[in-house]
């Protein structure tokens, strides 16, 4: 359903010359999202926030302070425009906000046939680039999959970091629920709170993405690892890894089984220890 067409005029009214062309959000989201031309910056994005309580209204902006500050970093979306203030119709506040336009496509788009080795290390490389821009500023992203990455001409851009987790800041998502998407989550999020999750969460979450890319397929079937395997626990990535076969190579199996540790302190230190790994076997390959 798209937004409210007062809601489309009050910021239009707000931003002189902009222009709506069409939606191109999925629909049972958050946010409305349009295409959209503006005389400042050219073709953009404008999404707007379907519901702008107070908790909302805090998240989006943390989610603009993100933006905000990597705004150097190519692997991360470019936030053009935030109002001061929210679009307001009766007791209803509709926060929006200008974005770059990303063309390409989703990685959910593109998932099927098993990729080759060099393509889905240059995917880990990207998104574990913008992970290590995350954590720089002590913010865990937590809801790494494939419909949250883009591809494009510059390369993969990890989108919606809405959900993200400032551990420096009050924490936003109610005690006992669990943020993120289901097959997903690492196991540590049944085990400990939000407030203690690091770097190395967002590297699980990594690591099950690329093991879709090679594979075609979700190694929990679509389950998180805690689920998957509650009656028979998730030991390591022995567990899944067996059915990659001859066609991924030592050192692929050997970094995925560093990703999808069970256990925090048995995979990568940090993102930036991931990204020298990876830059090697890239570099080794023959790029």
């Amino acid at each position: 359903m798209p937004a409210p067409d007062e809601v489309i005029h009050k910021i239009c009214e707000a931003r002189q010359g902009l222009q709506i062309e069409e939606e191109i959000g999925e629909p049972g989201g958050q946010k409305w999202v349009y295409r959209a031309n503006d005389p400042a910056f050219g073709p953009c994005c404008l999404k707007i926030i379907q519901e702008g309580g107070t908790t909302e209204q805090a998240r989006l902006g943390r989610e603009l302070l993100v933006l905000q500050e990597t705004d150097q970093c190519p692997n991360l979306p470019k936030l053009f425009f935030a109002p001061a203030e929210p679009i307001a119709i009766g007791d209803r506040a509709y926060p929006w906000y200008l974005e770059e336009l990303l063309v390409g496509e989703t990685l959910s788009e593109l998932i099927g046939t098993p990729w080759e080795e060099q393509e889905c290390l240059r995917l880990i490389r990207d998104v574990g680039t913008a992970i290590n821009e995350l954590w720089t500023r002590k913010v865990v992203h937590r809801d790494i999959k494939p419909e949250n990455i883009f591809c494009t001409e510059r390369g993969y851009v990890l989108l919606d970091p809405g959900m993200a987790r400032h551990q420096v800041l009050p924490p936003l998502t109610p005690p006992g629920r669990l943020p993120g998407t289901r097959g997903y989550r690492s196991p540590e999020q049944y085990r400990l709170p939000g407030e203690r999750l690091d770097a190395r969460h967002d590297i699980f979450q990594l690591g099950v993405v690329a093991f879709v890319v090679l594979t075609g397929h979700h190694p929990f079937n679509r389950e998180d690892a805690a689920e998957a395997w509650a009656n028979n626990p998730y030991h390591g990535p022995d567990d899944v890894l067996g059915e990659l076969g001859e066609h991924v190579s030592t050192p692929m199996q050997k970094l995925l089984t560093f990703m999808l540790s069970p256990y925090p302190h048995q995979r990568y230190r940090s993102p930036d220890r991931l990204l020298r790994v990876v830059q090697g076997m890239i570099e080794e390959g023959g790029e």
